[in-house]
């Protein structure tokens, strides 16, 4: 009986080192990690930091200008949802079009598709194209944790408008992260 009690005893500092391991193991997969990556994207002209892996879906509609294609770059990281999404327009169609008013239209599409109230919003270029960064908020959804709130940026970049969106189902976010992920977004070369 005293040789299992030494071995028992011998085993318990282990037993712990294990237990404590074990832990801080659980703890690292439930809380997700601030580790920034960089996405590109050479089909989309871009680069981006983002705390994750992207996901890439490409959406098709049908319009009296024919098809436009929608591709949509997706991560949902803890509170935040990040998404960037650039489409495909003829170019004629975007030839004739107010630059100015496109993007508007892309921003007030992004607040309606979400029911959210514009909360502020100013003009911006990325190197030469124009943009509009805006913040809004939107109501309370089924059983969600109450308002939310929407940060984005839109731009045009020649013939192709990109929006960049971070939606967060709670009021209580810092403006820290979603402009990190704005400001690190970048084109690859300037279109012609």
């Amino acid at each position: 009986m005293n040789e299992l009690t030494q071995a028992d005893s011998k085993m318990k500092p282990v037993q712990h080192l294990l237990a404590i391991v074990l832990i801080a193991l659980l703890a690292a997969c439930s809380v997700p990690k601030d580790e920034w990556v960089t996405f590109t994207s050479a089909a989309g002209n871009f680069s981006v930091r983002v705390p994750g892996a992207m996901q890439e879906s490409v959406n098709v509609t049908s319009t009296p200008l024919g098809p436009i294609e929608a591709h949509v770059f997706t991560l949902q990281h803890g509170a935040y949802h990040y998404s960037i999404t650039y489409t495909d327009y003829p170019v004629p169609h975007l030839a004739e079009a107010n630059p100015v008013g496109a993007v508007e239209g892309e921003v007030l599409q992004t607040l309606e598709a979400l029911g959210a109230t514009i909360s502020n919003k100013r003009d911006i270029f990325l190197d030469d194209a124009f943009g509009i960064q805006f913040r809004g908020t939107f109501p309370s959804v089924g059983n969600s944790d109450g308002a939310g709130v929407v940060a984005g940026r839109v731009y045009l970049n020649k013939t192709r408008p990109y929006q960049l969106v971070v939606v967060a189902r709670t009021a209580q976010v810092d403006t820290a992260t979603p402009q990190k992920f704005f400001d690190s977004f970048q084109w690859l070369s300037t279109p012609e």
